[in-house]
């Protein structure tokens, strides 16, 4: 006698369904944090580079500088001299710094920038007279 089985029983299926959709799941929450972070860096370096743009702005045309960290209402945004530019974060608060000709000097306090995406938090530090900036993730 022949044994006609082909196929898989419905409890098969039911048990892969289910591990399928457990994998799906455990990669779907990996994958939001780890692009949530990508995003971080990326804001952090962007205010970071625009920090620096403002510094050699104002030593190259040696006149005040002022960098803008400000929220439109649809996005936050890092303005250097009029050019705005999406900041991809939200930040803890509105800031202004000003950089002084003809050294691109930063007269301000330390100020401590905080970013946002999703649940990653990090933060830029720009301290001192050159306006050093420190990034902490």
């Amino acid at each position: 006698m022949r044994n006609r089985s082909h196929g898989f029983t419905l409890v098969e299926l039911l048990v892969v369904i289910a591990i399928v959709g457990i994998l799906l799941s455990l990669a779907a929450t990996g994958g939001k944090r780890f692009l949530d972070q990508a995003r971080l860096r990326d804001a952090l370096i962007t205010l970071e580079h625009q920090v620096r743009e403002g510094r050699r702005l104002a030593k190259t045309l040696d006149r005040e500088i002022s960098l803008e960290i400000t929220n439109n209402g649809s996005e936050w945004q890092v303005i250097t001299d009029g050019s705005p530019r999406s900041l991809g974060a939200e930040a803890n608060e509105e800031v202004v710094l000003s950089f002084e000709a003809p050294f691109g000097t930063y007269s301000g306090d330390t100020k401590r920038i905080e970013l946002t995406v999703g649940n990653a938090t990090g933060s830029l530090l720009i301290t001192g007279i050159l306006a050093r900036t420190v990034v902490q993730p």
